[in-house]
């Protein structure tokens, strides 16, 4: 699209109705700290500070925080954990940026890892975020007080105190939420109580349980066994880790579960249910450590007075495919949150939607352009409002139908042959635990499964689940179900799976109800759509296998015995497909950045995708200075408008300006559209600095408005 030419000047165009609208809902009646200034604060550090538990474990912790002189109670405080096998320095980034936006920032080594490992005992290690970690946490958080809390003038407010943390970091998150407050149990160092957090943000690691590293107790989850057997920066307690790695060759997987269990800090799910600390998580789909489904499941179980939001999507995860424009928006939200709780400034993410998912959409290569815009969706709940299952049945020749079968149907068969002499042993230290020189060794057996070409566009939102009826050589086999889109030139892309683990007799019934004679899987959730003229795939494999564009990875390290299974299908003994779709395909809006800077002013794009059905219907962008809201305009059997409609709203509607193009029209014959502000070669007004601007589309359909989602745009 060309650019529009104009002499005027942004500032005098649309910023007084801006700057009048922002006064009114972005800044707090009163402030305890000093206004960060548009370029954020200069930053001032102390880097390798020893710190001295006291159990004789010591690490060492870098402070971050403004040169500015603080409000009167100290800057208050985030505490950044990195992830396992990390050291403080990878959070080098996430600690200044905090620092920068008025926070004093504290970044710590984890037990076992990094400067730990240099200056304490052998005998001391990690426990895989177990009783030492958190009591540590305790420590760090009474350092920081001692050090930093105290005087006429402190520098550090830990009666405000955040967490937030990637992957083990995440995991830290989880359980300062649940035990913030609380008397810890007898014989924790002689501590007594945890300390009181106001926030938090965990990344990539829904709360930690036994069921991570050991899914259903029946299998060790690969990442696990790689910080365990491959990796060596990590140091675990001996007794600990050498137990688990017994356990994990002699394949009792129940055993290794108990020694994550048996202390009495595993509470963390439990303890959730009565937070008061407010969580905002992100976690991609099909993470390699874990899917979403923990996340999930632990936002809708807060309190209904406690705020939990998620973020889940696509990319940004253990093994998957960083997206920048993603990265930027979690970000962005991690400084709304921590200001909401941490300072109380009003930053309206607390009206944002519970639940914000990125869509697999088969129209972007995602997972090649780490540039590329994503489709979000804002729902409050998960599934979403209007999705519903719809069933298709196993049946013979390969097929998906919507109809089950009529007479007796051919069995199909997976069959595992494992090669003479590899075990668990040989896994980890030949083919190292990954996926190429493991089916070098089991070859992988599958039987696919497909719908003829669809005839419109579906979004796909919940857990597919699947059920087989199967005749089985063993009483201990995986059964591996794996969901695929495909498109019409036979390009296949993973979008979720979910496993039955069968060991003997025993299954695991919280999550999958497994005999020798009927498996029932629960996919890891999704969000995704499927294009017109593509088709749905549903492959049954002996292996646990995923794919993430050109990668390779194993959920679960195999079983190493023989076996076999067929899959039933026929009138008496049905195997199907059950996949989570929503009545309504949702036009989408993105953004072709989420920040925009005053001093490198640039056009920005935002693109509407609309199912074809959508082709050639009116639409019209929406502006908004006051953010999303809980109460919103309901829309025609789909989702709301979520915009809090302001002066801005009103005065952009109607507005003639050349710095606004395409801001309504028809939609093109693909059901697609743009829209420009213009602001490339234009002078910006200053005081517009801070302004979070949201926008939303809604499309004129044949039975009524449809809205699209909120796209937010932030001035530096």
């Amino acid at each position: 699209m060309h650019r529009h030419q104009s002499s005027a000047k942004f500032g005098s165009v649309l910023a007084p109705v801006l700057l009048s609208t922002l006064s009114l809902t972005s800044l707090p009646a009163q402030r305890l700290d000093p206004q960060p200034p548009p370029s954020g604060f200069e930053v001032a550090e102390e880097l390798d500070v020893e710190v001295a538990y006291s159990d004789g474990g010591r690490t060492k912790i870098d402070l971050r925080y403004p040169e500015d002189r603080p409000g009167p109670l100290g800057w208050p405080v985030v505490i950044v954990v990195h992830g396992l096998g990390g050291t403080r320095k990878d959070e080098i980034g996430y600690a200044n940026n905090w620092a920068a936006r008025g926070f004093l920032s504290a970044a710590y080594d984890v037990r076992g890892q990094g400067s730990f490992r240099e200056l304490s005992p052998a005998h001391m290690g990690t426990e895989l975020i177990g009783e030492a970690e958190r009591l540590d946490l305790v420590e760090i958080v009474a350092f920081l007080e001692e050090r930093y809390g105290r005087g006429l003038a402190p520098l550090a407010d830990t009666d405000r105190l955040g967490l937030t943390g990637l992957s083990q970091g995440g995991a830290h998150a989880w359980a300062a939420a649940a035990w913030s407050g609380r008397d810890l149990p007898a014989n924790s160092r002689g501590l007594l109580r945890f300390p009181e957090f106001k926030a938090v943000t965990p990344n990539l690691m829904p709360p930690f349980t036994s069921e991570v590293p050991f899914p259903q107790h029946s299998a060790v989850q690969n990442s696990t066994l790689k910080s365990l057997f491959v990796e060596q920066n990590v140091n675990y307690l001996p007794e600990f880790g050498d137990a688990l790695r017994s356990a994990i060759l002699r394949e009792d997987f129940e055993a290794a579960a108990r020694l994550i269990d048996q202390s009495e800090f595993r509470r963390d799910i439990e303890l959730l249910q009565s937070s008061d600390v407010p969580i905002y998580a992100q976690l991609g789909w099909n993470d390699a450590w874990a899917g979403a489904d923990g996340v999930v499941e632990a936002i809708q179980k807060l309190p209904d007075s406690t705020p939990g939001r998620a973020f889940l999507g696509p990319t940004w995860g253990h093994e998957l495919v960083l997206n920048m424009n993603q990265v930027q928006q979690h970000v962005n939200n991690w400084d709304r949150w921590m200001a909401r709780f941490l300072k109380g400034e009003e930053t309206g993410i607390d009206r944002d939607a519970v639940f914000v998912t990125g869509v697999v959409a088969a129209t972007r290569d995602l997972y090649a352009d780490p540039l590329e815009m994503i489709w979000n969706r804002h729902h409050d709940d998960w599934p979403p409002a209007h999705t519903s299952m719809q069933r298709f049945f196993l049946r013979e020749e390969n097929r998906l139908s919507t109809t089950p079968p009529q007479g007796q149907e051919p069995r199909d068969l997976v069959k595992q042959v494992v090669d003479e002499g590899f075990d668990m042993s040989a896994y980890v230290t030949d083919a190292r635990a990954e996926a190429g020189p493991t089916m070098e060794r089991i070859p992988l057996s599958s039987v696919q499964y497909d719908t003829p070409a669809l005839e419109e566009d579906v979004e796909l939102a919940g857990s597919p689940r699947v059920s087989l009826l199967i005749s089985a050589s063993s009483d201990t086999y995986q059964v591996h179900a794996a969901l695929y889109q495909v498109s019409a030139n036979g390009t296949e892309r993973f979008l979720a799976s979910g496993m039955a683990l069968v060991r003997g007799d025993r299954w695991h019934p919280a999550n999958n109800d497994a005999t020798t004679d009927n498996v029932q899987i629960k996919m890891i959730t999704t969000n995704a759509i499927i294009l017109a003229g593509e088709s749905i795939r549903l492959r049954i494999e002996n292996l646990t296998l995923r794919t993430f564009g050109q990668q390779e990875n194993l959920w679960v390290a195999p079983y190493f015995n023989d076996f076999s299974y067929r899959i039933e299908h026929s009138p008496a003994r049905l195997s199907w497909f059950d996949l989570p779709m929503r009545s309504t395909v949702q036009p989408a809006l993105s953004i072709s950045q989420v920040s925009f800077d005053i001093e490198d002013p640039r056009n920005i794009r935002y693109s509407i995708e609309a199912p074809p059905g959508l082709a050639g219907r009116p639409y019209q962008v929406y502006f908004s200075a006051s953010g999303t809201a809980d109460h919103h305009q309901q829309m025609s059997g789909t989702d709301p408008l979520r915009l809090v409609e302001d002066q801005v709203t009103r005065d952009f509607l109607h507005s003639k300006s050349p710095l606004l193009a395409g801001m309504s029209g028809l939609l093109s014959e693909d059901g697609d559209a743009e829209a420009w502000l213009l602001l490339g070669e234009h002078s910006i007004h200053a005081s517009l600095r801070g302004l979070r601007l949201s926008t939303a589309v809604i499309v004129q359909g044949q039975f009524g408005p449809i809205a699209t989602n909120p796209v937010d745009l932030y001035v530096k």
